[in-house]
């Protein structure tokens, strides 16, 4: 038995009204989403756009861990041509001494960082 396109235009216009309807989220809010914990260990520092393994972090050179992760502000991971400036960051190394792990830094969290 075919549905009636009525019934197909009226739950469509009954989705639309209800997101119409809903309150708009406050940039705090999507903050206090955002908030990430780092590990113990993690060290601050500013990271220099790479050029293949090699990293800069604060004017010293470190070799990038093959299984490297590198998230932005947003917590997505993000591949390392993407950065095409100095920015503030957090990183792990591994047990080898090869940086494992990077999160760039918002403004809010380098600020606790150099609070602590």
């Amino acid at each position: 038995m075919p549905v009636p396109s009525a019934i197909y235009a009226a739950i469509v216009n009954s989705v639309i009204n209800a997101v119409a309807d809903l309150p708009p989220s406050s940039p705090e809010a999507a903050m206090i989403a955002l908030s990430r914990a780092f590990p113990a260990d993690s060290k601050l520092g500013e990271l220099t756009p790479p050029v293949q393994r090699e990293l800069q972090i604060n004017g010293s050179t470190l070799y990038a861990s093959p299984g490297l992760q590198l998230r932005g502000p947003n917590n997505l991971i993000l591949m390392p041509g993407a950065i095409q400036g100095a920015v503030p960051v957090r990183y792990q190394l591994d047990l080898m001494g090869n940086v494992h792990r990077i999160w760039i830094l918002t403004a809010a969290e380098v600020a606790a960082a150099k609070s602590q």
